[in-house]
Order: C-alpha cells, then structure tokens, then sequence
C-alpha cells in the first residue's frame, strides 16, 4: 500500500474521459452508486476506488501512460453487463407500466441512476431517448387493441396511458405515418408489417448518424 501510494502521489494528473475512458468510467460508476444508494453501495464504491487507485499506480510506475492493467480491463467488461442490466430493468418497467403515467425519472430512480446519466446510458443502449420508447411501447399496444377489440380511440387512449387523444394521435402518426382512423380503415398485416418497418428505418438513420 505504501509503493501504491508513493507512485500516486510522486505525479500529478490531467485527464479527460476521452483520454483515459477506463478511469473515466470508474470515476462515474462511483458517482451513479453513491447517488443511487442501493444495497452494498458503499462496497461497490469501495470496489471502483481500488480499481481507480490501482490503474493511477501503474501509470506512474514503469509501464508508462500506454498499457491498461488486465483488472481494469475486467473491471470494465462487468461494468458494461451491469449497465446493461439497468437498461433491461427500465424497458421492463416500461412494458409493466405503460399504461401509467410514466416519467424518465421514474424509470432512472427504478435503475438506481440518475435522471441524466440514464438518459444517456438508454439513448446508447436503445437508440432512443427513454420516452420516445415509451411511446413506441404504447403505440404497439394501441394497434392490438383497435385490430382486437371495438373500444373507440378515446377509450384506447387512455388505455395506453396517453393523457389526451392530440397527443396519441400525433405518436400514431409520428410512428406510423398515418392517422389511428386509417390504422382501423386498412387494418390488416400488410399495415403491421408496416410499422416494423418504420421502426426499423427510425432506428436504422439513428445509428447511421452516431457512426
């Protein structure tokens, strides 16, 4: 502890995410479980400082700037799976609550995360920012029910947890490309495949713009 400790503070550091994203994620990991504060939080953070401490030490000594040790490496491989666990928590939330007024703070604080790092950790994850999902979610479920059932809009709106029919309608549209009434008018496969489709192309420009 004493050579780990003699290395840290024999240099000084300036670095950015960019520059060194393993420190950088390890610096946020510890920031989202001290704001979450789930169980066991202070021995995760205890985990990412050692890990944190550990990497600074190797770049002091003589390996140099340019390796990363194998432990950060790990480290950094079950931060990702982790991360990817909040995600499938929070669409999870979503297909159980949809109906719901859901808020994007409601589906960060289920993940124990902040609102802004779950926006970005769900846009990265998903292509989408979370609300939008949200309606995606409800837009699918709106279409089962006017092919499946004789409820009018008004009553599938709300069923959907839309708060009013302008703005189901303008979701419909923004999705589908088309009004509720010609969703039931056309209502066969051809519409359904249809919306695949549309999600697809949506998600498919998405990913071509963040290349």
């Amino acid at each position: 502890m004493e050579e780990t400790t003699r290395r840290i503070n024999q240099n000084s550091y300036f670095l950015t995410h960019s520059a060194n994203p393993v420190l950088g994620d390890l610096v946020q990991g510890m920031i989202q479980e001290m704001w979450g504060k789930q169980e066991f939080y202070q021995e995760s953070v205890k985990g990412y400082l050692r890990a944190f401490l550990m990497i600074l030490a190797r770049m002091a000594g003589k390996e140099g700037t340019a390796l990363l040790p194998k432990e950060a490496e790990r480290f950094q491989t079950v931060q990702i799976k982790e991360e990817g666990r909040k995600v499938d928590e929070a669409v999870r939330y979503v297909k159980e609550h949809y109906r719901e007024q859901i808020r994007t703070e409601d589906m960060a604080r289920v993940c124990g995360l902040s609102e802004s790092h779950f926006c970005r950790l769900f846009a990265k994850s998903v292509q989408c920012s979370p609300m939008e999902y949200v309606n995606k979610v409800r837009i699918r479920a709106a279409c089962e029910l006017i092919e499946n059932t004789g409820s009018s809009f008004e009553e599938i709106a709300v069923q959907t947890g839309f708060i009013s029919m302008s703005t189901f309608g303008r979701n419909f549209q923004k999705f589908l490309g088309m009004s509720p009434q010609c969703w039931k008018k056309e209502g066969s496969v051809q519409i359904q495949n249809l919306y695949e489709r549309a999600v697809h192309e949506k998600e498919k420009n998405k990913n071509a713009q963040n290349i």
